[in-house]
């Protein structure tokens, strides 16, 4: 409960850099317990006005997405925008690509 709070007053800084720090960490050490209550306050940064922590928050609600699967089937948002990039975001974690078809791509050199 006590780390819930720091990292979601963390989260909402004013400081962008302060707050995509929080976000950053928090995508180390997410827990199936942290994205249940965490969710709706990285939910809330991806319509924010500054682009740095949107790219953040995306990065942060895929790790979410991944260690608790039914947050993407219960958060509810009324922006349109958030909703797409939610949709990104859940799609390869709940419908991953078979295994067989990256045999199927050549190798790149560089």
């Amino acid at each position: 409960m006590l780390t819930t709070n720091m990292i979601r007053k963390d989260i909402s800084a004013p400081n962008q850099y302060n707050a995509a720090l929080a976000l950053t960490g928090l995508a180390s050490f997410i827990t199936p317990d942290l994205a249940r209550d965490l969710a709706n306050d990285v939910l809330a940064l991806m319509s924010s006005s500054r682009p740095f922590l949107r790219k953040k928050s995306i990065y942060v609600m895929y790790k979410v997405s991944v260690a608790c699967r039914e947050i993407c089937v219960c958060i509810n948002s009324p922006t349109l925008w958030v909703l797409l990039q939610l949709m990104n975001v859940c799609r390869p974690v709940l419908y991953p690509p078979p295994p067989h078809t990256q045999l199927l791509v050549p190798p790149v050199k560089t």
